[in-house]
């Protein structure tokens, strides 16, 4: 259940941080914020009884880790929160399993990259990446200039679901 339209609209450029202060992607990113409860309803309503919505929703609900600033624990929900609406369905029908996409290191604050699953990459990058594209054998992302990289599958050795391993982490 995407909407391919609105998610570009969000996504627009924007050349100043006046422009992005006007925009719909900084009014959604303040809603967010504001309000995670909200979100989950919204996740619940999309997501429709979807096997990744229990996962993500947990995973929403976990306070900040005390390893990561508030403001990289809300890019990645969000970010989190964005694949899995727009993308966690596609790599399903691909034959993807919930640990691929949304596996992490048992303990998250330890940046073990060879064990972060799809949405973990996209909300700990630094620069944003967006999904371009998911086949059978790899998620296809574009960076902000536009150059494709490619995401194969991994060996899930030592991942949990991102959900798990920042419940086990999260605290005050």
């Amino acid at each position: 259940m995407r909407n391919r339209q609105l998610s570009q609209t969000l996504a627009g450029p924007c050349e100043t941080l006046d422009a992005f202060e006007i925009s719909a992607k900084a009014e959604d990113f303040r809603h967010f914020c504001m309000s995670r409860s909200d979100a989950l309803a919204t996740l619940a309503t999309l997501a429709g009884g979807k096997i990744w919505q229990p996962g993500v929703s947990a995973l929403l609900e976990c306070p900040p880790p005390t390893f990561m600033a508030r403001s990289d624990w809300d890019r990645l929900t969000w970010r989190t929160f964005q694949f899995a609406i727009e993308w966690a369905d596609d790599g399903l029908r691909l034959g993807w399993s919930l640990l691929e996409m949304f596996g992490s290191n048992f303990d998250p604050s330890v940046r073990r990259v060879d064990r972060n699953g799809v949405a973990m990459t996209l909300g700990r990058m630094l620069s944003p990446l967006t999904v371009a594209a998911v086949d059978a054998d790899a998620w296809h992302f574009a960076d902000q200039r536009g150059a494709l990289l490619r995401f194969p599958r991994m060996d899930l050795c030592g991942q949990v679901p991102m959900w798990i391993a920042y419940s086990a982490r999260a605290g005050p």
